[in-house]
């Protein structure tokens, strides 16, 4: 399921933050939380699950902390994969909003 405008609203007025996956090129709710710790625990949790991980990027706007800590806690659980901060352009910021950290998983083969 997409996440609507009015869950965007409702979801900004009671502080809870949307996890949003590309799946076939569209964007879907993969999970909803509302502390920026509990945003660091699922991603760092969903990244874990992959089988093979050889490269991840975290992107970010206006989160900072989030994803400092969430690149702090990808090194202890995987210290040989590289890992690149990414800024975004405003362009993006239109779709995504103003405060946003992001993970992009490069896996490889078994």
């Amino acid at each position: 399921a997409s996440l609507g405008p009015s869950q965007s609203l409702l979801g900004t007025m009671l502080g809870i933050k949307a996890m949003l996956m590309m799946e076939d090129g569209h964007l879907v709710t993969q999970e909803k939380v509302q502390t920026r710790e509990e945003v660091v625990d699922k991603m760092a949790e969903f990244v874990t699950e992959f089988a093979s991980v050889q490269e991840l990027g975290i992107f970010e706007q206006n989160y900072e902390g989030p994803r400092d800590e969430l690149v702090n806690r990808l090194h202890e659980t995987l210290p040989k994969v590289k890992i690149q901060k990414i800024d975004y352009p405003p362009s993006l910021a239109v779709y995504l909003g103003p405060s946003v950290v992001g993970v992009l998983v490069h896996e490889g083969m078994y």
